[in-house]
């Protein structure tokens, strides 16, 4: 990357790219009354936590799996 705008060329184009570290990956289930499920993850030093229908859960195991694996 040019760091310096004078010594970078008219039309040079570049990409950032910022590698963040995903961890602490956990899909929750709640009991039957509530019908949602969870899954919880840290992007870094981002925490996410995303309740999803409990209908959609085939295709979180997806994602829970994939995030695992990353």
């Amino acid at each position: 990357m040019w760091m310096d705008k004078a010594l970078r060329p008219q039309n040079a184009h570049y990409i950032v790219i910022h590698i963040h570290k995903i961890s602490n990956v956990t899909l929750e289930t709640a009991g039957k009354l509530d019908m949602d499920v969870e899954i919880k993850f840290r992007l870094g030093d981002a925490q996410f936590d995303i309740d999803v229908q409990k209908d959609q859960i085939e295709k979180l195991k997806d994602l829970y799996k994939a995030l695992l694996r990353i």
